[in-house]
């Protein structure tokens, strides 16, 4: 099936959609700033707990990506993200209540709206977009809603300092809430697979063809989620998806898990207080700003490296983002904060030629 860059609504549908997910990761993006400081007001009991709680989202997405597929699938769209947008409202508003069970099944729901968001993204710019743009697509998604984790760092950290975590989670709860709004009057009600009660012939056999690579996708999917022990599948480990999907693990895990869950506790153990322009800020303001440089860049740093991976190949531009990583690593370029933003940059272009490889295999 070829697919129509020239609607003329569909890039402004993948920055509407790009809002949504960054309104609603607003308070996602503050607990990795605020929670390893704050974690008495969450009622918890030790630092352990924090590190449960801020990767519980990421794990139950394992099983409930297939079952979001399935209800994408069948619903078209627009549910799934509103269920998204309600879901991130919920859990929110919960990081102002108190006890680490209620924060773990509020984490586990956060992990499910993501899930939602991510997967609805990712089909709705396959379904606008073909080869020429799709990198392109890809990067201003990435960068539109990185902001919200740049708004969600530092301006959580500062509201927490000023009025607590409560406070700070109810303000971006209702600033979730909002992204309804262009879920409901900006974007297309389906955009994956066909609307209930339409007929494969009405467009001349696409339908036939669209729904035959999503019975492929998911054959596809399945075989490498649900394992079997037999000889042949051993074969599975040369397949692109998997070496894609093994790549993009060890980065999330290196870099959005343990650096973004660790920064600000070290900060306050080695530089727990700075003084810029008779201002004193404390190590939630300077891990939020650390953190949030990589975000500020990131709208115009992705579109840009997407529109390169359109031209050059994703493999290539892949493996030459990887060597300046491994170069700058070498050359102690890190040492300082600004070169610690300069290493999340490499990682930003490496994370999201990743994603347009899922992209292009879908």
């Amino acid at each position: 099936m070829k697919h129509l860059p020239e609607r003329p609504n569909g890039k402004k549908e993948v920055i509407m959609l790009a809002a949504v997910t960054a309104l609603c990761m607003l308070g996602d993006s503050m607990l990795y700033v605020v929670l390893p400081l704050y974690w008495r007001e969450a009622g918890l009991s030790s630092l352990w707990e924090v590190g449960v709680l801020l990767s519980v989202n990421r794990l139950v997405r394992v099983p409930l990506n297939p079952l979001v597929n399935l209800w994408y699938m069948r619903s078209g769209g627009r549910s799934g993200l509103i269920a998204a947008v309600l879901l991130a409202c919920v859990s929110t508003a919960s990081y102002a209540l108190e006890g680490f069970w209620l924060w773990l099944a509020m984490r586990c729901a956060w992990g499910l709206a993501w899930t939602f968001l991510r997967l609805g993204a990712f089909s709705l710019i396959v379904e606008v977009s073909d080869d020429s743009n799709r990198g392109q697509l890809m990067g201003l998604y990435n960068g539109i809603f990185r902001l919200g984790s740049l708004i969600g760092m530092m301006l959580g950290a500062v509201l927490a300092a000023w009025g607590g975590l409560q406070g700070a989670a109810l303000v971006f709860a209702f600033a979730s809430l909002l992204a309804l709004f262009p879920v409901l009057f900006s974007i297309r009600p389906h955009f994956i697979g066909r609307p209930h009660g339409g007929s494969a012939e009405d467009d001349g056999g696409e339908g036939r063809c669209h729904n035959l690579r999503n019975r492929q996708w998911r054959a596809r999917l399945g075989k490498i989620i649900f394992w079997r022990s037999r000889s042949a599948e051993w074969r599975i480990w040369r397949n692109g998806w998997v070496r894609t999907m093994l790549a993009g693990w060890l980065v999330a895990m290196c870099f959005q898990g343990m650096f973004a869950a660790s920064l600000s506790r070290v900060i306050e153990e080695f530089h727990p207080v700075m003084l810029v322009g008779g201002l004193v800020l404390g190590p939630a303001v300077i891990a939020g700003i650390v953190q949030g440089v990589r975000w500020l860049w990131e709208p115009w740093a992705a579109p840009w490296f997407g529109t390169l991976s359109d031209r050059w190949g994703r493999n290539r531009l892949f493996v030459l983002t990887m060597a300046a990583f491994w170069t700058d690593e070498r050359h102690g370029l890190s040492t300082l904060y600004v070169g610690i933003a300069l290493v999340l940059s490499l990682v930003t272009a490496g994370w999201a030629l990743g994603q347009r490889h899922v992209a292009d295999r879908s």
